[in-house]
């Protein structure tokens, strides 16, 4: 159970806490029910215990740590149908209700599981697919997840950042030669946007609500262009962004996305670019396709600070809000505008300031009541996380008059090679800070350093190789075989069989064969016939040979006779001569001596029937 518990809490399973706990809980119930078993309703017990578990297995969402999970139980049920066998054979263990135990070892666990697996395979790829969840829509319920929030994000938490390694999305290369390791190597420095946030109070940011808009795509077959401008279509690659745990309806969008592809009509809008899923229930298994650039240098031009004034200067005042942002982080904004009139020298100030005099650190300090946790990262502590960093550099940017905003989101996460995707977990999650630019828009920047203590020991790597191993073959053969996997696999299956049926039958030799299965079974159907019957149950006692002789009769024998009263019958009615009644009699002590005489020789016996028949003569 604990390792189960560990193992859940690695793989981060998407289906919700409680219907895991409700698997581990059962498993707990069926182990002390097997410990205690004493009588057969104690059987009955676990069985209905059994039934409740599948239920329970077959509302859960598919994911990663699921056979992790259900190995200990599918274990514990094979170890109970094995090592135990109700004894009803004596009457005294009947009325004491007990049974007695018949190890079996260790084979027939192994045979039941193997049973198992070979029922499973086909269950697994032939049962109908479904869009419902089950219990599994709980998920609506919970509108965020630790490290990510698309409604606030708030500095004030205390304590250890977990290292959670929850999936939250996959991204997969649309085509072969974005598998070259230059291209994973820059797509790996990529960032992956949420949304932004533009308002802080009392250590928390908090989202713009206003200005949502649902954008209509049905013309446009699904397609959203990011970016109207851009022209080079030639140099984009293509990626299918799958999300996984992401419980939460948005959208993530990599750097230098030109051009997204979805398979909804419609599609959420909020005005700082970011985007939503309407359909707020079924957020799991979300599939779209982006078009980007792997260049991840912004193109940009820079401008004095005085052209912002210039700009829609309205629309960039929530950006240039100094709410929350002490006289001392204005104070020391003024020192890094002397002398600098750009925002590229303003902005490149402000980040190596921060990276040359903070440190990166996954803890968030503990802030003493009533202070504002920035002014304590930027005057006392001196520590923070990503966090700290992106809102830092909003606060003294926005003191020096440049309009600035927190992005939170992802970054790319770890290339897994055997399931040829990158794999983006929750730990993954990350804050940085877009900075408007007069002639080119929003642009991106990440004040946070590098984290030193970021390399990971060999055992560690070994593991983390051996779960990219497992999830590449999770993901491709089983996550992914949804609704829309399984019925074009179904298509493509029909299509192949029925064009290997029409190519099979079409062939000269399986005509001729045919051909000449049914020439034969014309001139052999008699003896086919008193084959098949000496095979039949009901016919099985009698000698082959007899079967075929009688075979040849004009008159048949009745299921419900035996060779004596078929005799009589045909002796009555004339269908063979009276000189041959007792030939016929010593066929009959024949036939019963082969039936019913222990290790009696039926093959001698076959051929006395045999020989003794030949002489018998029937009448036309």
């Amino acid at each position: 159970i604990v390792a189960s518990y560990i193992l859940y809490k690695n793989f981060s399973p998407n289906a919700p806490v409680k219907i895991v706990l409700l698997l581990e809980f059962s498993i707990l119930i069926l182990s002390l029910q097997y410990i205690t078993m004493i009588n057969i309703r104690n059987i009955l017990s676990s069985l209905t215990l059994i039934f409740m578990i599948l239920l329970g297995i077959a509302a859960m969402n598919v994911n990663s740590a699921f056979p992790a999970i259900f190995l200990p139980f599918l274990i514990l049920i094979s170890m109970i149908l094995t090592f135990f066998r109700v004894n009803i054979v004596s009457t005294d263990a009947v009325a004491k209700n007990k049974f007695s135990t018949s190890p079996k070892g260790i084979k027939g666990t192994l045979a039941l599981l193997i049973i198992f697996a070979f029922l499973w395979v086909p269950f697994f790829y032939l049962i109908p697919r479904t869009n419902s969840y089950g219990l599994a829509s709980e998920l609506a319920e919970d509108k965020s997840s630790k490290g990510f929030s698309n409604t606030s994000m708030s500095l004030n938490d205390s304590g250890f950042l977990e290292d959670n390694l929850t999936v939250i999305m996959r991204v997969i290369p649309n085509n072969t030669q974005d598998l070259s390791p230059s291209i994973i190597r820059r797509m790996k420095s990529k960032k992956i946007r949420g949304g932004s946030f533009s308002e802080y109070e009392n250590g928390e940011w908090k989202k713009l609500r206003r200005g949502l808009y649902v954008r209509n795509l049905q013309n446009s077959s699904g397609e959203l262009i990011i970016d109207r401008n851009f022209r080079d279509f030639k140099n984009l690659h293509n990626f299918e962004i799958v999300l996984d745990g992401a419980n939460i309806p948005t959208v993530f969008v990599p750097e230098q996305t030109k051009r997204i592809n979805f398979h909804e009509n419609n599609i959420g809008m909020e005005m700082d670019g970011g985007m939503f899923f309407l359909d707020r229930t079924s957020v799991y298994n979300k599939r779209y396709n982006v078009s980007l650039l792997i260049d991840n240098e912004y193109k940009h031009e820079d401008s004095p600070v005085s052209e912002i004034l210039q700009s829609d200067y309205y629309l960039l005042l929530k950006y240039l809000s100094l709410n929350g942002i002490s006289d001392r982080i204005i104070e020391q904004a003024n020192s890094f505008a002397k002398e600098s009139s750009s925002i590229d020298d303003r902005v490149k100030r402000v980040i190596d300031y921060l990276q040359n005099n903070y440190d990166y650190s996954l803890e968030q300090p503990v802030i003493p009541a009533g202070q504002d946790p920035v002014d304590y990262f930027l005057f006392v502590g001196k520590t923070g996380t990503c966090q700290h960093f992106a809102t830092a550099m909003v606060f003294l940017l926005r003191s020096m008059g440049i309009p600035s905003r927190v992005v939170n989101g992802y970054q790319m996460g770890d290339w897994n090679e055997t399931g040829e995707f990158f794999t983006v977990r929750q730990s993954d999650a990350h804050a940085w800070v877009e900075v408007y630019y007069p002639k080119s828009g929003w642009v991106p920047f990440d004040p946070t350093p590098f984290d030193p203590n970021e390399e990971t020991s060999k055992l560690k790597q070994l593991w983390n190789k051996i779960v990219e191993i497992y999830e590449g073959y999770w993901f491709n053969y089983v996550y992914s075989f949804d609704q829309r996997a399984q019925a074009l696999a179904n298509k493509n299956l029909f299509h192949k069989t029925i064009k290997q049926i029409n190519k099979i039958i079409m062939h000269p030799f399986v005509m001729i064969f045919f051909t000449l299965c049914v020439v034969l079974y014309c001139i052999f159907s008699k003896y086919i016939e008193s084959i098949w019957q000496y095979y039949k149950k009901s016919s099985h006692w009698i000698p082959l040979s007899y079967l075929l002789w009688e075979n040849k009769l004009h008159k048949k024998r009745e299921k419900s006779e035996t060779p004596s009263e078929f005799h009589k019958r045909l002796l009555k009615e004339n269908a063979i001569n009276s000189s041959d009644k007792e030939i016929l009699a010593e066929v009959e002590k024949l036939i019963d001596e082969y039936a019913f005489k222990k290790n009696a020789n039926k093959s001698k016996i076959n051929k006395q029937i045999k020989t003794l028949l030949k002489s018998v003569t029937p009448i036309l």
